[in-house]
């Protein structure tokens, strides 16, 4: 005869002892919630003895039932008491042998369809939970009900996903997941709705703010690029160079933070980086620049608005807007400093051109820490990476204007328009984005000993990367930190010429391993690195024990991706097998 745990082996590995069957109803008055039970012996009173996984429980049934049966019971707790109370929802007529069948049977009870789409969405709360919430099995049956052909395997997976991470099954939780999992590149997502807005006939208020929160995204590297620019004219004026020494620029500058005083705290409070980039000709020093002080205070002046406080400070859009028309205008030298006396009528020609090569000069490189590091901020600050909890902070604080304090950017601003009136191509497009930023938040997970996180970041670049997937899982300080001492770091990046390519780097008490997953071979590309990259960690405090070339058979699959990557984490430590 078949057991009730026979058909929870898989699942119910909580229910090894009669205290840790989940029947706590507190807090949960109004959620229905399903067990599949086996009545063992009728005691009287229409309270029976019933099997539940591997325990046994004694409950008030709402009718006779009959002994040695199993039954789907809707599970109520009367007043907070030790008398379980069970519902009746569906008999079987035999002992169920699968999965499939004990699902069939569920949703039988429930009055809803026996479709194979159905089954299948049944079967997986079965596989995952001992005790079933009626509400989320039906929120997910009909969301299931959408999708047709490949679709409907798709959604499983992020149904499945959801379960064992013990989300809330909602529909707006679903489709996170499931825009998380997507196989499209997130930059291409980002673009296609900026085309679907270009292309409108007539913008809105809506349209055309996330017209602009989507360009600031695109235009992260730009910006960068002009904070980089304008710190070096700010610093040529000033005279904060080396002497016969490479011009240098102060990174991470704001132009928002200024003061009276601000060109001079500018240049002198911040760390400075070299600006001699790979594919640069020639490094200019401030002393060979060809242009004299008068133009670049010039030019500043042209590239200024007044402050709050009445004086003139440096802006950056007028900056932005340059390389933007910089950029439009091609590679040739000759156009370039076309556009630039254009903009500049007092420079000579001379001057143009001297500028020209300062602004490829100061171009963010993907091989320069700094700039990659001040791209990602930008982009982060661009799309609202993790912004919820600061939201929060200031709800706790009791702010009442959330939107005044800048936190979300794009997220914000699709979260708004997905309530307006958009055309529905144009929706279709905000929905998916907004879901998959959204999805990385559920994809991450934390408690007071671990955590494990996915940030992506869309790069619209001239250096041959369109995306970066940066995964961190770890071991947390007493102060909340992760251990980076110990802890895993996995780069997905998605490139021109080695196309995807994964950066696994484990590190255990600052020992590092490294394997490098692409679709070639490249150990022997990578050996005469190998020494130079030991160098550089002895220097952080950190041992290599070698990096590893994979050859890849097959695409990565991004759905598969998570779900080997991301495990369920427990107070008890986090998994760290590749």
């Amino acid at each position: 005869m078949t057991r009730v745990e026979d058909i929870h082996t898989a699942l119910n590995s909580r229910l090894n002892t009669a205290e840790s069957v989940p029947l706590n109803t507190e807090g949960k008055e109004n959620v229905h919630r399903l067990i599949l039970g086996k009545v063992l012996k009728m005691l009287g009173d229409d309270t029976a003895l019933v099997q539940i996984g591997s325990t046994k429980i004694k409950a008030q049934l709402a009718a006779q039932l009959k002994a040695d049966a199993f039954y789907w019971f809707q599970f109520e707790q009367e007043g907070g008491g030790s008398l379980n109370k069970l519902r009746p929802v569906q008999q079987f007529d035999q002992d169920p042998k699968t999965l499939k069948d004990a699902a069939a049977k569920l949703l039988e009870g429930l009055s809803l369809k026996n479709g194979i789409e159905n089954i299948l969405t049944a079967t997986a709360f079965l596989k995952e939970k001992s005790v079933i919430n009626e509400a989320e099995l039906k929120t997910a049956v009909k969301w299931i009900e959408q999708f047709q052909g490949a679709d409907v395997k798709k959604g499983l997976q992020a149904l499945l996903f959801a379960l064992k991470k013990d989300l809330p099954i909602q529909q707006g939780v679903l489709q996170s997941i499931l825009a998380v999992k997507s196989s499209s590149a997130l930059h291409q997502d980002i673009k296609a709705l900026l085309d679907r807005l270009t292309q409108l006939p007539k913008q809105s208020d809506a349209t055309q703010a996330l017209t602009q929160a989507v360009r600031s995204v695109i235009d992260a590297e730009t910006t960068v690029h002009a904070e980089k620019l304008l710190s070096v004219l700010l610093t040529a004026k000033e005279g904060q160079v080396k002497q016969g020494g490479s011009m240098t620029v102060p990174s991470h500058f704001n132009p928002s933070q200024q003061t009276e005083n601000s060109q001079a705290s500018i240049v002198q409070g911040r760390q400075t980086v070299s600006i001699n980039q790979p594919n640069a000709q020639q490094l200019i020093s401030p002393k060979q620049l060809p242009i004299p002080i008068q133009q670049i205070e010039r030019i500043l002046t042209s590239m200024t608005k007044q402050g709050a406080d009445g004086q003139q400070q440096p802006d950056l859009k007028p900056f932005t807007s340059l390389l933007q028309g910089l950029q439009q205008a091609g590679s040739q030298p000759d156009a370039k400093a076309s556009v630039l006396l254009k903009e500049f009528p007092f420079l000579s020609k001379t001057e143009a051109n001297a500028l020209a090569q300062v602004i490829q000069q100061t171009e963010p490189t993907l091989s320069n820490k700094t700039d990659v590091l001040d791209l990602l901020t930008t982009m982060k600050k661009a799309i609202g990476v993790r912004d919820e909890i600061g939201m929060l902070k200031l709800l706790e604080k009791g702010s009442q204007d959330v939107k005044s304090q800048e936190l979300h950017q794009l997220k914000l601003v699709l979260n708004d328009v997905r309530q307006a009136d958009l055309p529905e191509h144009v929706k279709k497009e905000a929905d998916q984005l907004f879901h998959r930023l959204n999805g990385q938040l559920f994809v991450q997970q934390e408690n007071q000993t671990v955590s494990q996180m996915m940030v992506s970041y869309p790069l619209f670049s001239k250096h041959s990367v369109q995306d970066l997937t940066f995964i961190l899982k770890g071991h947390k300080k007493k102060d909340g930190s992760i251990d980076i001492s110990q802890c895993r770091l996995m780069f997905y990046l998605n490139m021109e010429n080695l196309e995807e390519t994964l950066i696994d780097c484990t590190i255990q008490q600052k020992v590092m391993a490294i394997t490098i997953e692409t679709a070639h071979e490249l150990q022997g590309t990578i050996n005469p690195m190998i020494p130079a990259v030991r160098e550089n960690l002895n220097a952080l405090g950190y041992s290599l024990t070698g990096i590893t070339a994979k050859k890849r058979q097959e695409q990565i699959d991004p759905s598969h991706f998570l779900d080997e990557h991301f495990h369920k984490i427990s107070e008890k430590g986090l998994d760290l097998r590749v």
